[in-house]
């Protein structure tokens, strides 16, 4: 008899784990995910960061209804997890903003496969207008010692993307200038 109650709070324990680390609307990682996957990974972990957001995403909310914006973001969540590699970890920061964490990933590789991620995006065919859905991507490099630093740089990656035109990826490091990969 003990030996099933212990298996039930287990097996509730584990539901309740992944009720807390996964984003309900999408089924990618939300931010507790992140730092539990983070902690996780060893202390010197070079990792690249892909810092995304869907570009006019108020603007489907308001055309269309929030119904078809949650039918975009799970649309684009589903096809950011198949185009990335196991080892890679993709959650959803905020709204409409996704955060893809590449470990063992050469930085031009990383921004090969954000541009790859922009142009899967923009053949979905999700709006009844026909409209494409566009990304404005932020690519940075580091390492798990400065992860936060990395991910604010992937941050301010994307805000430049977003300044200079929207739909494109912009690739900063600390030690460059930005790399744009105009449309």
């Amino acid at each position: 008899m003990r030996k099933g109650f212990e298996q039930r709070l287990e097996q509730a324990n584990r539901e309740l784990k992944r009720v807390a680390t996964l984003d309900p609307l999408t089924g990618v990682g939300n931010r507790m995910m992140c730092d539990e996957w983070l902690a996780d990974q060893p202390a010197s972990t070079e990792l690249n960061v892909i810092m995304l957001d869907i570009d006019h995403f108020k603007r489907i909310n308001d055309r269309f209804g929030h119904e078809r914006g949650d039918q975009v973001l799970a649309a684009v969540a589903q096809c950011l997890k198949t185009k990335i590699g196991g080892n890679d970890l993709i959650v959803r920061w905020g709204g409409e903003e996704f955060l893809l964490i590449l470990p063992g990933v050469s930085p031009l590789r990383a921004h090969a496969i954000a541009e790859s991620l922009r142009h899967a995006v923009e053949q979905l065919p999700l709006l009844p207008s026909e409209e494409p859905i566009t990304l404005s991507l932020g690519v940075s490099t580091g390492s798990t010692e400065s992860v936060n630093a990395t991910i604010g740089l992937a941050d301010a990656a994307l805000y430049q993307a977003k300044r200079t035109g929207r739909n494109q990826s912009v690739a900063l490091t600390q030690s460059s200038e930005p790399d744009q990969n105009m449309k």
